[in-house]
């Protein structure tokens, strides 16, 4: 599971992301504890450029009939996903990046750990979103972060972790809509080497 994140972003986050230029639509703010049910920064391939924009953490599939079954939705697991009725749609047809610099899990002892990558700011996370419209016909976005198996850098902690994608595949996530290619990414060897520190939230 991926409960928490963090994000701390500097002017060298829009270039990282290939980002064409700071969104007004999204104000971009350093949050060391993003939570579910938070609006999170997450960027989506759109008329052929990376956008940057808000999306609320907690997946709402289309067929929803209420919107807090998001809350039961934060995370979704690789190894399922293309199986879920809740997701398959999803990871075929809408994919997003989400930014961060580290994430957390909680070890038995309840002690908060700071995971970050090792010699790099920032790592995108392989997401999955949702368009949802309430009665009204208001539309929600949603959107939930996919997981796999612990590394040997996490497991001894939790036993699951964030799919990390290398930077060279974030770009194909976003665009291309080739099955294989995508169960391919997600079922890649999690070699990343990741740092840890206990902290305070």
């Amino acid at each position: 599971m991926c409960g928490r994140f963090h994000l701390e972003p500097d002017e060298d986050f829009y270039p990282r992301f290939k980002l064409k230029h700071k969104d007004d639509d999204y104000p971009l703010q350093p949050n060391h504890n993003i939570k579910p049910g938070q609006i999170i920064p997450t960027i989506i391939h759109q008329d052929k450029n990376n956008k940057l924009t808000g999306m609320k953490w907690g997946f709402v599939p289309v067929w929803a009939k209420d919107p807090k079954i998001g809350y039961k939705l934060i995370n979704s697991r690789s190894e399922t996903i293309f199986e879920k009725p809740s997701f398959k749609h999803a990871i075929k047809n809408t994919r997003c990046l989400i930014p961060a610099t580290g994430f957390y899990e909680w070890d038995e002892k309840k002690n908060a750990h700071l995971f970050q990558l090792k010699g790099v700011k920032y790592f995108a996370i392989a997401g999955i979103f949702s368009e949802w419209k309430d009665p009204q016909g208001e539309i929600l976005t949603t959107c939930s972060i996919i997981t796999r198996e612990a590394n040997k850098d996490v497991k001894d902690v939790h036993e699951r972790m964030p799919v990390i994608l290398d930077e060279e595949s974030e770009n194909e996530w976003l665009s291309n809509d080739d099955i294989g290619y995508i169960e391919h990414v997600l079922n890649k060897p999690t070699d990343k080497s990741l740092s840890s520190r206990i902290v305070t939230l």
